[in-house]
């Protein structure tokens, strides 16, 4: 009758344990956050809020964003990637 997601990055930035790390690209001093369905920020490895499902198709919404990295003094704008890998637990 629902699920919960819990999200884990292949790389942690090492500067802010709340972001994942960009894993190739020019870009630097920030990196990837996420936000479940109930706009609550994801802690990595964490169950987010339960999605409540339906009979057919579902959506489990999420919102990616960049953020600079905790003290960071400058962030360089460029290309970047990063791989965040996610398991689906249905209760």
């Amino acid at each position: 009758s629902s699920a919960v997601v819990s999200y884990t990055p292949t790389s942690v930035n090492p500067n802010d344990p709340t972001l994942a790390a960009f894993t190739s690209g020019t870009a630097s001093g920030a990196g990837i956050g996420l936000k479940d369905s109930a706009s609550q920020t994801v802690a990595w490895g964490a169950q987010t809020t339960p999605v409540t499902l339906v009979d057919g198709a579902n959506t489990i919404p999420f919102v990616a964003f960049l953020k600079a990295e905790s003290g960071a003094s400058t962030v360089t704008a460029g290309a970047f990637q990063s791989t965040i890998n996610f398991t689906i637990d249905y209760q």
